[in-house]
């Protein structure tokens, strides 16, 4: 049981840190919003020559949105592995324990996550 725990783990672990950076950076941002934009045919059609480039502050923006991002992304994962672990613990209390507490530092990183998303978004506003 603890090599599929081990297995389980490395596999969330690398899926996302494969695909989430490239789901980020890829993606065209439009800088009055800060937003994604709707990349595709028709009016809404986003020009890649037209763009200019990002100031030191977009750029620390970016980077800030990524780390939150991938922050979320690691809540996620613990949130599924506590899961993983309290279906699997098949009556053992320790088990159980180790489920509770796993997502209840889960919770509390999602609570520091979303307060310091709150910070940057007013600093960003002022800025």
């Amino acid at each position: 049981m603890l090599k599929l725990h081990q297995l389980f783990k490395k596999f969330l672990f690398s899926f996302c840190l494969l695909s989430y950076p490239n789901l980020v950076l890829n993606a065209p941002w439009s800088k009055s919003t800060g937003r994604m934009l709707n990349v595709g045919h028709g009016e809404g059609r986003y020009d890649f020559a037209a763009t200019t480039p990002l100031t030191f502050l977009e750029i620390i923006g970016k980077l800030v949105s990524i780390f939150l991002g991938f922050l979320g992304t690691i809540f996620i994962i613990l949130t599924i592995y506590a899961g993983f672990i309290y279906m699997t613990a098949q009556g053992s209390e320790e088990k159980t324990k180790k489920a509770i507490d796993t997502l209840r530092t889960a919770l509390i990183g999602l609570a520091i996550v979303v307060g310091s998303y709150g910070i940057y978004a007013a600093i960003s506003a002022i800025l």
